[in-house]
């Protein structure tokens, strides 16, 4: 159990980070979600994500969101900074697919109203154990 997968911050200038992701046959159980991408005043770039999930279990409890971005940008920088493509995934614990909190109002994005289906089950049994992790 991590608190969370992935934390990506923005860039001062050019064009944002991009992070691409395949990851296959794993679980993820992650306490504060799977991934944050963050922009400020001072890294204005938003990051972007390009993820293919396969047969993968993501484990979440509420009320984090599987991905976060937060920052200054308008909402439709962040819009359009993740491309999310899944096969065969499970998603458990929370409801939040994605959360916005950018220069607008906060905007969440749940599972039912992802892009594509996602196969969602709002609870788990227990956290999956033998998993190590050191940081």
């Amino acid at each position: 159990m991590v608190g969370r997968f992935l934390d990506v911050d923005g860039l001062p200038s050019g064009v944002g980070p991009l992070v691409g992701l395949r990851l296959e046959a794993a679980t993820f159980a992650c306490q504060e979600g799977f991934a944050r991408l963050a922009d400020s005043p001072t890294q204005i770039r938003v990051p972007r994500l390009e993820a293919v999930v396969e047969r993968c279990r993501l484990l979440v409890p509420e009320p984090a969101a599987l991905i976060e971005q937060v920052g200054v940008a308008e909402p439709e920088a962040y819009q359009a900074a993740v491309n999310w493509m899944d096969r065969l995934g499970r998603y458990e614990g929370s409801r939040i697919f994605r959360r916005i909190d950018g220069a607008g109002d906060t905007v969440e994005i749940d599972f039912a109203a992802a892009p594509r289906p996602l196969a969602h089950q709002p609870f788990f049994t227990s956290w999956p154990t033998g998993i190590s992790v050191t940081d």
